[in-house]
């Protein structure tokens, strides 16, 4: 009678819960960002070993836990948080070649991704394995030259950007030149930010 009771009394519990291992835990995480990136981007993550999770205890408490000291979770799983660390060179793109940024994967109590992970740092053609037709500096200085700037005996300065949110690159170039030819030491500065994919103009200023 003992023994039924037992059981009835741990049946209920075991049913409702669900634990992983560490091992499991990571090759889920694993799979889950070779699907989401690809196996060169997956190659040069390193996974964190502060990565957790959060659980309920037997008494009705959310608490939380780290997996790299824990072999298996504990209680009733809510979520996993996986982190990796990317520190990734891309041959294919001589303008942007290197990302270094962290992603952070979600899972549900069945290990499934709860939600879509940021992706932003990592650009749609390294996502892709694709060239990424970007101008180089050279380029977006002679349209800067060639289309906007004041003609001047100094070489403008470029700046390459992106912007992860927006997945926006650009070239800012700047540059002196005489706004009063007649005062030949007194420089005047001008600047203007093209789209590094297009070349169009996004923003133009002279001071």
């Amino acid at each position: 009678m003992k023994v039924i009771l037992l059981f009835l009394f741990i049946w209920p519990c075991a049913a409702f819960s669900q634990s992983y291992t560490v091992k499991e835990i990571k090759e889920k995480s694993s799979k889950a960002l070779i699907s989401l990136t690809n196996k060169d981007i997956f190659a040069a993550s390193v996974y964190d070993s502060n990565s957790y999770y959060s659980y309920i205890t037997n008494a009705n408490d959310t608490s939380w836990g780290i997996l790299a000291q824990d072999k298996r979770t504990k209680g009733k799983l809510l979520n996993v948080y996986t982190r990796y660390f990317l520190h990734y060179t891309y041959p294919k793109c001589a303008v942007y070649n290197t990302i270094n940024c962290s992603i952070i994967l979600e899972f549900d109590k069945a290990m499934s991704l709860s939600a879509m992970p940021d992706l932003s740092c990592i650009p749609d053609f390294m996502l892709k394995n694709e060239d990424c037709h970007l101008l180089s500096e050279a380029e977006a200085i002679k349209i800067a030259k060639d289309k906007y700037f004041v003609p001047s005996d100094r070489e403008p300065n470029a700046h390459f950007w992106y912007e992860p949110k927006a997945k926006q690159f650009s070239w800012s170039i700047d540059g002196a030149y005489l706004k009063d030819t007649t005062k030949k030491n007194e420089y005047s500065t001008q600047i203007v930010t093209l789209d590094a994919e297009t070349g169009a103009v996004i923003s133009q200023a002279k001071f």
